[in-house]
């Protein structure tokens, strides 16, 4: 009865996941139909100010390495201070049009992923997986690697 209820808990957690990862596509999707994004985008970036912090800077080395990029967007949100993220990155926001203010936080995520970067894989504009960079995920290596 035991493993029963053990094979009860993996299934009800597997669902929960794959769950959780749909409604971030679905809310992701919806979202970025608002941005004014460059055919040649092939990922979204969203940098949420507060959160995990060693999973922030990770997305704010990445965006300082890759700000130049065509194939990437950045959507900055829940931004404390503008001045100090410019200063942590040495990135002049305002000298980018691949870089989106969140200020009205509509790419805050309501689940406890808010608290990690997400990247969105783009196809046609359209976004076709979510993946978050966490202490376990490290996707922002990824990325550089399918380069």
């Amino acid at each position: 009865m035991k493993n029963f209820y053990v094979i009860l808990m993996f299934l009800f957690i597997g669902c929960n996941s794959k769950s959780d990862k749909q409604d971030a596509l679905d809310f992701y999707s919806s979202r970025i139909e608002n941005l004014d994004i460059n055919t040649d985008t092939e990922y979204v970036i969203v940098l949420p100010g507060l959160g995990c912090q060693g999973c922030i800077q990770e997305a704010e080395l990445f965006m300082k390495n890759n700000i130049s990029r065509d194939e990437y967007y950045f959507v900055l949100t829940k931004v404390e201070s503008l001045k100090l993220l410019q200063q942590k990155t040495g990135i002049n926001i305002s000298e980018y049009e691949n870089i989106y203010i969140d200020r009205e936080m509509n790419f805050d995520l309501p689940s406890n992923n808010t608290i990690y970067p997400a990247v969105l894989k783009l196809e046609n504009a359209m976004v076709q997986s979510v993946s978050f960079q966490s202490p376990e995920n490290d996707i922002f290596s990824r990325i550089e690697l399918e380069r």
